[in-house]
């Protein structure tokens, strides 16, 4: 499996402002990270990316011709904080969507996720966080997933680097 990281740093090495804006790149930034969006099947983030942003994670901004359907968004979420509402699970029938989770996570809220067409892999202890290598190695063998694009904060991150 590929792993790409994408994040735009400052020259004082911050990605994201005091207030916690993580918009600190330009819009021609913007375009080329559609650009690589187009050339994985996977983009992945943690959850606090998810509650602080609502991003759709799909292709706009680009003219991709080889490009057949969106990847599947990948959220990595240890209790299923996942808001209903929010644009990944409103339009998780159209665009597949996996969310990693923990034993942490409570069953009633993962059987709402899954009704509204998110796939669910389980991968980690209670209490503790999700087991990356494990997520990455379902991701590979269950659901094809092979070149995976990172656009998760610092936390996330580091947790793939180390």
């Amino acid at each position: 499996m590929i792993v790409i990281i994408n994040a735009a740093i400052s020259v004082d090495g911050k990605i994201s402002t005091r207030k916690g804006d993580s918009k600190i790149s330009s819009y021609m930034d913007l375009k080329r990270v559609h650009r690589l969006r187009c050339d994985v099947n996977g983009i992945l983030v943690g959850i606090s990316t998810v509650l602080k942003d609502d991003p759709l994670l799909n292709i706009r901004f680009t003219s991709c011709k080889k490009i057949k359907k969106n990847p599947t968004r990948i959220i990595i979420d240890s209790k299923a904080r996942l808001p209903l509402d929010s644009k990944i699970v409103t339009t998780a029938k159209d665009i597949e969507t996996i969310i990693a989770v923990t034993k942490s996570a409570p069953k009633n809220k993962l059987d709402l996720l899954k009704e509204n067409n998110l796939k669910i892999i389980i991968s980690g202890e209670k209490g503790k966080k999700v087991n990356l290598d494990q997520v990455f190695c379902q991701l590979e063998t269950k659901f094809g997933i092979k070149k995976i694009l990172v656009e998760g904060g610092g936390e996330i991150n580091w947790s793939i680097i180390k």
